[in-house]
Parts: C-alpha cells; structure tokens; sequence
C-alpha cells in the first residue's frame, strides 16, 4: 500500500446539506468564498496519533494512539431522506468501558453499500465529507495493516465523485439539556456525556445505564451475584406484603362506620394515598427485579417481573400475598443447590 502523506486534518460538521450541484462544484464554492454549513470540529492524524478537537474548545481532545493496536467498528443507518450514513468507531484496544469511542459519520451512495454485510445501527458521530473519507479510510487503513489487522469491509470505495450529489443529513443537532452546549461524548447509542456541565441524558440513557451495569455484576464471582440477586428478592418480597398491607387498609377505612355528624372525607384521600403507596411499591419491584435479572441472567424471572407489572394494578391484599409467596418461592429455588 503507497505511504499516505502525513500530517492531515478533516473538517467535521454537525450535517450535511444536500447539494444540487456536483461535489466538486460544491468544494469550488467553499474556497470561493460562498456561505456554508460551518465545521464545528478538525480531524486531525500525524505518524503518531489520531486526535478530535472542537474548534471552539481546543482543550477537550480526544486521541488515539496509531502505534498501538486499534479497533473500528462499523455500521450503517439510513436517515429520514432515505440516504445511507456510514458509521465508524475509533477505539484504543484495552480501553476501559468508560472510555467514549471517537465517532465519525459519513454520507455514502446507495449503490455502494452492501446493507446485508454492515450492522444497521444509528450514531451521533460528527460528519466528515463524502470526498474527505476517501483519503481518511486510507490512512486508517495503512495504519491497522501495521498492526496485523484488517479494516471491515461492506462498501465500495471506487466512487465517481458525483454520486455524492444531492446526499444529505437529517436535521438532528443534539446539545446538552442542561446547559446546552454541543460538546457532547456519546457513551451509547442516545446517551451523551455533556463535556462541559457533566450532565449526562438521552433517550438511550436507560439502556446504556442497564448494559454498563450488566458488565460490572458480569465481573463479579458467581456467589456474590447470587446474594445481590437475592437481597432484591427479599426488598421485592417486602414491598409485596407493604401493598398487600395498603390494600387491606383501604378496604377498612372504606367500609368502617362513620358518626352522623361526622362528614366524609374529601374524594377519598385515603384511598388515593394507599392506591399512590401500591404503585410505587409496584413500581420499586419491578426495578429490583430487573436488576435480578442482570445479576442472574439466567435465572427465570421474567415471568415473576411481568405478573408483577400487570396484577399489581388490580390486586387486592390477598392478590398481593400471592404475589409475595411467588417472590419467596423463587428466592428458596434460587438458594437450592
């Protein structure tokens, strides 16, 4: 493979507007000076390293070694205006899970994509130009052959350059919640890491939460999951018996006889107050139970999760008995050898 010439820097952006003219006419407009979609990071690759910096925030950069071996995941997403978005994910081999990848996205033809062969997955990498990645996957790919490894494949690279017209992003800028800045790590799919505030959201919050939590009990040695899992038995035992205790005490406060001259109590504080005290003791072992099943994946407890989901909400104090009998049944089947 010929020797790429280094250093090099990509401009990253945010998207990609859909151009109406060919690519090159389009690049012929940005050095003449015409307004375009601005690029709000640099790409940047020496003999050494690899490195992502913001342009307005040169102090929070991200870098991956080229002299030690690398990992680059690949997966593919076609967007709202039905153009495929090529993923990519930079990782350091060894690196922790808490270390974020370096995400990058661009927009490729079609034609030049084998969907069966590419993982379908979305990402929120910044994207580099169509024209700009031809260059860059080469180099990417000098350095992963001087480690012994191969780059996946499932595209084309052999692309007349006008078979860029017309691709383009959605409109899809994510920014911080809290602050709303845009330098945001992307831990998971839909679950960033605000680099400015430290907030961390998104809609894939919960997800990321649950595979990052999966991977720490997994570390653990088989006994110590086996007693987490069943202390969340025994606090799920005892919220079923507090509702079955709420439930019974809504039935005697209901039926119990008032003085004449007593008034009844405003739309029934009690029983809204005891209902209130059920759902959150539904709500609570539902969650525990979960987590069970994080520390036990084995274990068959979603049946038990699932009754718990859908007869909590009709249960009276014995259904909820029954439901605490079912907990400490799986508990003492869970503790047989």
């Amino acid at each position: 493979m010929e020797q790429p010439t280094l250093p090099q820097a990509f401009d990253l952006f945010v998207r990609i507007e859909p151009s109406e003219e060919g690519l090159w006419d389009k690049i012929a407009g940005w050095f003449s000076g015409e307004e375009a979609e601005p690029a709000i990071a640099t790409l940047s690759i020496d003999e050494r390293r690899l490195w992502f910096a913001y342009k307005d925030r040169p102090d929070g950069v991200r870098e991956l070694d080229l002299t030690q071996p690398f990992s680059l995941q690949l997966s593919h997403w076609s967007n709202d205006n039905g153009d495929i978005e090529l993923n990519l994910a930079l990782r350091q081999l060894g690196a922790s899970l808490e270390t974020p990848s370096i995400l990058l996205r661009v927009l490729w033809p079609l034609a030049r994509v084998s969907q069966a062969e590419i993982p379908r997955q979305k990402s929120h990498g910044r994207f580099v130009r169509s024209a700009d990645f031809l260059d860059l996957w080469r180099i990417l790919e000098h350095f992963a052959q001087h480690h012994g490894t191969a780059l996946p494949g499932g595209f084309e690279l052999d692309v007349d350059p006008d078979e860029f017209k017309g691709l383009g992003s959605e409109y899809e800028e994510v920014v911080c919640m809290a602050c709303g800045s845009h330098h945001l790590r992307f831990l998971h799919v839909d679950f960033y890491q605000c680099e400015d505030c430290g907030y961390e959201g998104g809609r894939g919050q919960a997800e990321a939460l649950e595979k990052r939590a999966a991977a720490t009990y997994q570390a653990m040695e088989p006994e110590q999951r086996l007693r987490l899992a069943l202390d969340d038995l025994t606090e799920v035992h005892r919220l079923m018996l507090s509702a079955a205790g709420a439930a019974a005490n809504q039935i005697r406060r209901h039926n119990r006889p008032r003085p004449v001259h007593q008034a009844s109590p405003a739309p029934n504080e009690i029983q809204v107050m005891n209902r209130n005290h059920v759902l959150q003791c539904q709500e609570r072992a539902v969650h525990l139970l979960k987590q069970a099943a994080l520390k036990l994946p084995q274990a068959p407890l979603k049946e038990l999760t699932d009754r718990i989901k859908t007869e909590a909400y009709r249960a009276d104090e014995h259904g909820f008995e029954q439901l605490a009998a079912a907990v400490k049944a799986q508990a003492a089947a869970l503790r047989a050898p």
